[in-house]
Formats: C-alpha cells, structure tokens, sequence
C-alpha cells in the first residue's frame, strides 16, 4: 500500500501533466484562430468577403444559460451548433480543442480535490 507522501507526489505529477497539456491546447487554440484570421486576407492585405477582422469562431458561439444543481444560481455555457469542418477547417480545429479542454479542466479539478482530500486527512493525522 502507498503511502500518503507517495500518492500525493502522484497526484502532484498528474496534475503537471494536465497544466501541461492545457498549457499546449490554449496555444494551439490561438494557432489556430490566428490561421482563419490570415486565411480572411487576400494579396491586397484586404479581408475578403468580410466586415469584421474576426474569425469564424466568434460568429459559431452562442451564450446558453444552463441552470445549476449547486443553489449558486445559473451559469453560462458557450455552444457552437452549426459548426462544421467545411464552414472554416482552422475553427473547427479551434472549437474542438475547447472542448477536449473543458474536459481536461473536469480532470484537473478532480486531481486537484484528491490532492486536498489527502492533505487534509494527513492535517488530522498529525493534530494540526
């Protein structure tokens, strides 16, 4: 059986290797955005067929409210519905990657509660 210190290092490592991955997912959210926002520009330096320098994604996320179990009261959730691959392949890759990291951040919450389950059970072990 592991120890608490062991388990805690684990936990600690695991955790890491989250941060890490979430680190690498937000910058190759930005790649990708930053890619459909030069795609918009023609050899003038002119956006071609839009209003806004903006990319796709902006116009793909709706604000949904969804309502809480916690009693803290409602929350906010951003959907993308009609988004396909063929509407703009570098948001597409964006949005996806939202939402493997909305995923990712659930795995880093859990890890980082087992992380304070174990500190505060080895609180009341010591009589601190």
């Amino acid at each position: 059986m592991k120890s608490n210190a062991e388990k805690s290092l684990e936990l600690i490592i695991q955790l890491e290797k989250h941060n890490e991955q979430y680190r690498n997912m937000t910058a190759l959210i930005g790649v990708n955005v930053a890619d459909c926002i030069g795609e918009k520009y023609n050899d003038d330096g002119l956006v071609a067929n839009r209003d806004k320098d903006e990319p796709c994604l902006n116009e793909w996320l709706k604000r949904e409210e969804i309502e809480s179990d916690s009693g803290y009261g409602n929350r906010w959730y951003w959907k993308a519905e009609e988004a396909t691959e063929e509407d703009c392949p570098y948001c597409y890759a964006a949005l996806k990657l939202i939402e493997q990291r909305k995923e990712l951040k659930l795995k880093r919450g859990r890890v980082r509660s087992q992380i304070t389950k174990l500190a505060k059970r080895e609180i009341l072990n010591r009589g601190l």
